[in-house]
């Protein structure tokens, strides 16, 4: 349930996308939206795949919007589904909150990669994100998202009132993986660090787990069970932290046979 205040009119925007296989490619077989959710031209990025960026032609969500996001692969479609730039969470009224619910079905023998990118808090958000993947027995998945603690470079750090986030993974109906984050206003416990981002890999090969350390980054990934790999990074420097997790989502594909992409071409 949507919280907000009498005086503040909730906004629904949606974008549905509907993928399907046609011949040796990835093509979208169905999409419907509402402003100021769309979508530019898909680019094919190898083995078959699309790359489809998500745009969001407002300044960013503000308080009362409801955003819903539905994504369906079809058997043997091949995707990879990133955001333009990064999202902005706008200053909130007391009492009224913004909300986003991402729905993902994913079919036998497809796969899908979702990177949405960063997340920006402005002072007095109340934001709350539910991401629900229900994959078929055979089919791939992939995650990954970050948060920044704020305006970093204002120095707006944790003023947000609250940024919750809830990411749920079932294979065959069954719980496979489940992650939550949950920030609150004056509350870091994150040794500093500005950034944090996190990923799950639902890809069936295991992959080389990773430890990396620097003075102003930390990323671990590892294997956990039901076939799921997943990452955790807090970072200083925003630019930096995006590089590493570029490189290692490449080097992952790389792992799967994958072609690298160049992700700054296509998202902030």
């Amino acid at each position: 349930m949507l919280v907000v205040p009498p005086n503040i009119k909730v906004r629904g925007a949606r974008l549905e996308l509907t993928f399907s296989r046609q011949g040796d490619t990835t093509i979208i077989s169905s999409q419907w939206s509402a402003s100021p959710l769309k979508i530019w031209r898909p680019f094919e990025v190898g083995s078959g795949r699309i790359l489809v960026q998500i745009v969001n032609v407002s300044p960013g969500i503000m308080a009362g919007d409801d955003y819903r996001l539905e994504l369906k692969v079809q058997p043997g479609a091949k995707v990879v589904v990133v955001n333009q730039s990064a999202t902005k969470l706008h200053s909130m009224p007391g009492g009224c909150e913004a909300k986003q619910t991402v729905l993902i079905q994913v079919e036998d023998d497809a796969e899908l990669e979702y990177y949405p990118g960063l997340t920006i808090p402005f002072p007095n958000t109340d934001y709350v994100q539910r991401v629900e993947v229900s994959l078929a027995q055979r089919a791939r998945f992939a995650m990954l998202e970050r948060y920044a603690v704020g305006r970093v470079e204002r120095g707006e750090v944790h003023r947000y009132r609250k940024v919750s986030s809830l990411v749920r993974v079932t294979r065959d109906r069954k719980p496979i993986y489940a992650d939550g984050l949950e920030l609150k206003e004056g509350v870091g416990l994150l040794d500093g660090h500005a950034y944090v981002a996190s990923g799950v890999f639902c890809w069936g090969e295991s992959s080389k787990p990773e430890n990396l350390q620097t003075e102003s980054m930390l990323l671990v990934s590892g294997q956990g069970a039901n076939e799921v790999s997943y990452l955790r990074a807090l970072g200083k420097n925003g630019l930096e932290l995006k590089t590493s997790l570029d490189d290692f989502v490449n080097t992952w594909r790389s792992e799967q046979g994958l072609e690298a992409v160049v992700f700054s071409r296509f998202s902030s």
